[in-house]
């Protein structure tokens, strides 16, 4: 596929929302990697729904997810194990106050979603990157998907890893049951 075609692809994005197949919702979790300064990686597991190459199968064809140019700067490394996807992203642009994107089209039918999707990225807000994110999926008329219609729109969510913190906070607590028992046994 074209970058032409990627550029007419992003720009297509409808306002009409139509639904999935009843009951059918794409959930987007992330996972957060910290590159060392303020270079970021995202992780995207996809899951609840198959997507399938345009226009031939039923959709979703794809999905992109937004970069709101007032926190992300950079974009970079496109990746995924999964070699049936058309992958592109373009860059914020806080000067133009135009959020950038990552946009990934299936290129064949099923497309699987089983290994994540990933992106490098330079952070500029304040903090830390939260993971939340807009993303729409969406299915296409034709081949180089030149005319699409968005069936979902939704926030990616953060990947639920247990924090250091709360790591530490629970083996205190474990120690302190332990202890206590030990004391027990002992007054016994």
């Amino acid at each position: 596929m074209s970058v032409g075609s990627n550029m007419c692809r992003a720009a297509a994005a409808a306002s009409l929302v139509l639904p999935l197949a009843a009951g059918a919702t794409v959930r987007i979790d992330v996972e957060i990697s910290s590159l060392g300064g303020n270079l970021w990686h995202y992780d995207y597991i996809l899951s609840g729904e198959t997507f399938n190459a345009p226009p031939a199968a039923p959709g979703p064809h794809g999905f992109s997810i937004y970069f709101d140019y007032a926190v992300y700067g950079a974009l970079s490394n496109e990746s995924t194990t999964n070699a049936t996807w058309d992958m592109f992203s373009e860059q914020p642009d806080a000067g133009f106050l135009r959020d950038g994107l990552f946009d990934a089209l299936a290129g064949d039918s099923p497309s699987s979603t089983g290994a994540p999707f990933g992106i490098d990225f330079e952070w500029v807000g304040t903090s830390t990157p939260t993971g939340i994110q807009r993303f729409e999926v969406y299915t296409c008329a034709d081949v180089d998907c030149f005319s699409l219609t968005v069936v979902q729109e939704g926030n990616t969510r953060p990947a639920a890893t247990p924090l250091p913190g709360s790591l530490a906070l629970i083996a205190v607590g474990l120690i302190g049951l332990g202890l206590r028992r030990a004391r027990r046994t002992d007054d016994s």
